[in-house]
């Protein structure tokens, strides 16, 4: 059940927003390999005075929080990991600098509810 969440800065329009959950949503089916039904991927936008980062990092800069199940191999991972940077990226045109991904993981026992 791996819940995205994508921290964007505001004024992405609405298509653009539209097609990146939509291909975060299908890259994790595709890499994972989990159930079409299964997860969920939630955008949230932020004022550009509502988020600060070191000078050499572009203001649009991209925070990405995966949160799934523990136990899934460390080269699994890391495939998720380069596969999300490559959509987000994709629909920014940011730099990989200024995309920062995190997997965190949750035993199942700490779950409830939902898919």
């Amino acid at each position: 059940m791996p819940l995205v969440k994508l921290h964007v800065s505001a004024g992405m329009a609405a298509e653009r927003r539209a097609a990146l959950v939509r291909e975060v949503r299908e890259t994790m089916v595709q890499t994972l390999g989990i159930r079409p039904e299964v997860g969920h991927v939630m955008l949230y936008e932020s004022a550009a005075g509502d988020r600060t980062a070191h000078a050499n990092v572009n203001g649009q800069f991209v925070w990405v929080e995966v949160l799934m199940y523990a136990g899934r191999s460390p080269e699994l991972k890391q495939t998720l990991l380069g596969a999300l940077l490559r959509v987000v990226q994709a629909h920014t045109g940011l730099a990989a600098l200024d995309v920062n991904l995190v997997i965190l993981e949750s035993d199942a026992t700490n779950w409830a509810g939902g898919k």
